[in-house]
């Protein structure tokens, strides 16, 4: 089994489920399904991190003195090609025959080189699942709530921008998430006076749990303490019962 504690694991991993997929679909489908997609935005900024992540693992092979790029690499412009946006409309089967055994095996011997050789822990599906789940749910009570609508806004974008990150996880990995936790934090820092006029809201406190408890996941994985609750604490934009 590839391990997918480094970033051509994930990759083998995005690609397997990719070849799973019948020959017969249009390839703009395929990917839309494998990439979680819901719009066109969506699809094609997904397969520009999914471009950046074969090019990081291109990087990584090329600076390690231990590992030939003329062997573990021979047949990386498959992978390449196989994410090329020339190839969205036609068949998938020819996109299917680029990620063929050999290519598979190669990115797989790369993963096995580089796992345990990055600071990070893959991180459980489920725990990603079910905070996926409590993010949908309190952006619909918020978006349905009668929250000042400025401050719903910036809710809801916070919100987006957390839940984006997860589905993205796969691609992106723990330094996706790790970029919107940051983001996020910057974005409530710069409404600041908002956020202090409604730290009071239960909806405000639920929103806190879930970056919190993010930031505990990603922390976990990359081998650090969480510093979100913390930091969130120091500036004052915990709940009111923090």
């Amino acid at each position: 089994m590839v391990k997918t504690d480094n970033p051509a694991g994930r990759l083998y991993e995005i690609l397997s489920k990719a070849r799973e997929q019948h020959t017969g679909q249009h390839t703009v489908n395929v990917w839309r399904k494998i990439l979680k997609a819901e719009n066109d935005r969506e699809l094609y900024a997904r397969l520009f991190y999914l471009k950046e992540l074969i090019a990081e693992v291109e990087e990584l092979v090329k600076a390690r003195p231990d590992m030939r790029d003329d062997l573990y690499l021979k047949d990386y412009k498959n992978i390449h090609e196989a994410v090329d946006i020339s190839h969205l409309n036609g068949n998938w089967g020819s996109v299917h025959a680029r990620l063929d055994d050999t290519t598979m095996t190669s990115l797989a011997y790369i993963s096995e080189m580089l796992s345990g050789q990055i600071p990070e822990q893959p991180i459980e599906e489920d725990a990603l699942d079910e905070l996926h789940d409590k993010i949908d749910s309190l952006y619909e009570t918020i978006r349905e709530s009668d929250l000042e609508a400025s401050f719903k806004k910036i809710l809801l974008a916070q919100l987006e921008t957390l839940r984006r990150s997860i589905v993205e996880y796969e691609i992106r990995g723990t330094a996706g998430l790790k970029e919107a936790l940051a983001s996020s934090l910057g974005h409530l820092l710069y409404n600041y006076e908002q956020v202090q006029n409604h730290r009071q809201s239960p909806l405000w406190e639920k929103f806190i749990t879930i970056f919190c408890n993010l930031d505990n996941i990603v922390s976990k994985a990359l081998r650090y303490k969480g510093l979100g609750e913390k930091i969130i604490k120091l500036i004052g934009l915990d709940g009111p019962d923090s």
